[in-house]
This record gives C-alpha cells, structure tokens and sequence, in this order.
C-alpha cells in the first residue's frame, strides 16, 4: 500500500508553525483548534499536528479547549517557577508529557548533579 499522504518541506512547515503563534499572540484569550483551521485555511488535523509539536517544544499551551501562545515573558516565568520548585524539593513539578532535557545542577546541590524533568 502506498503512503497518499502529501508531505511537506521544512520552511513550510516552520512557516506555518511561526503563523499559528503569531495567531495566537493576537488572540490573548486563544483560540479553538477549529478556529485555528478555519483562519488557516488548512484541516483541523494538520493544526492539531501543528499544535502538538508547538505544545511540547514550549511555543504554545493549551487551556481547557483553546489554545495560546507563549510570551518570551510568561516562558522565563514558568521555567523560574519549574526551577524553584524542584530546588525547594516541594515535589510539585509534573511534566504532562515527557522531557527531553535536563537542568545540570553543581555538586552537592540539592536533586544531585543532574535533575530531570
């Protein structure tokens, strides 16, 4: 069986990534997945890939069933609170998907050498 689906390059791919969050970034209180598809011009299928890789490198979250960008600001933010949390040891961080990165941490800092998330 052949594989039909069309795929597409990078630059595209990174295009539309770049026009869903400038999207989101004038649309303060978000956006539906479907609302993001209809101004688009492209299925709620292909916004739903878009959204999920955006989601999991950090470029946008999901609040109930709209969708919103993530500020430089808000990103320095959350990743301070993440980090004064797993210092404190309040064991209140909770990674919804896997991580694929690590804070190093010096020698005798609390959470050893290398803390994951």
């Amino acid at each position: 069986m052949e594989d039909r689906v069309a795929k597409i390059d990078e630059t595209t791919r990174k295009e539309r990534l770049e026009r869903i969050q400038r999207l989101l970034l004038r649309h303060p209180l978000g956006l539906r997945e479907s609302e993001i598809a209809r101004r688009m011009g492209l299925s709620r299928r292909t916004v739903n890939d878009y959204l999920w890789s955006a989601d999991l490198t950090g470029k946008v979250y999901k609040d109930g069933v709209r969708f919103l960008a993530v500020t430089a600001k808000e990103a320095v933010l959350r990743m301070s609170a993440m980090i004064s949390a797993m210092v404190a040891g309040s064991g209140s961080v909770r990674a919804k998907k896997p991580c694929v990165w690590a804070l190093r941490f010096p020698a005798g800092a609390p959470g050893g050498a290398v803390a994951g998330l």
